[in-house]
C-alpha cells in the first residue's frame, strides 16, 4: 500500500469516527426532543384542564351574579311598591288622627 493510500485509509477511519459520534449526538437530541415534546403535551393537557375549569367557574359567577341583580330589582321594587300602595288606600291612620285631633275648623269642643 502507498503512503497516500495508508494516509486516506487513516482520515477515512477518522471521519467514520467523527460521523460515529455525529449520529449519537444526534440521536441523543432526537431523545431530548420526544422527552421535550411529551413533557409539552403533558404540560398542554394540564392547560386545557385548568382552562375548562375556569370557564365552569366563570359560568358559576356570571349565573350567581345574575341571581343577584334579579334579587335586587325585586328588592327595588318591592321597595318602590309599598308608597305606592300607601297612595292607593288613600290616608293612613295617623294622618287621620291628625285631622281629627285639628281638624280645620277649629278643635271641637
Amino acid at each position: 500500500m502507498s503512503k497516500r493510500a495508508i494516509i486516506y485509509a487513516t482520515g477515512s477511519k477518522e471521519d467514520l469516527i467523527v460521523l460515529h459520534r455525529k449520529c449519537d449526538t444526534l440521536a441523543q437530541m432526537v431523545q431530548e426532543a420526544k422527552a421535550e415534546n411529551k413533557n409539552l403535551d403533558n404540560i398542554r393537557s394540564e392547560y386545557q384542564r385548568q382552562a375548562g375549569k375556569r370557564d365552569e367557574r366563570k359560568e358559576a359567577l356570571n349565573n350567581i351574579n345574575s341571581q343577584i341583580e334579579e334579587l335586587k330589582i325585586m328588592y327595588q321594587e318591592a321597595e318602590s311598591s309599598i308608597p305606592e300602595k300607601e297612595r292607593q288606600a288613600g290616608e293612613t291612620l295617623a294622618t287621620r288622627r291628625q285631622k281629627l285631633k285639628n281638624p280645620p275648623g277649629g278643635k271641637m269642643e
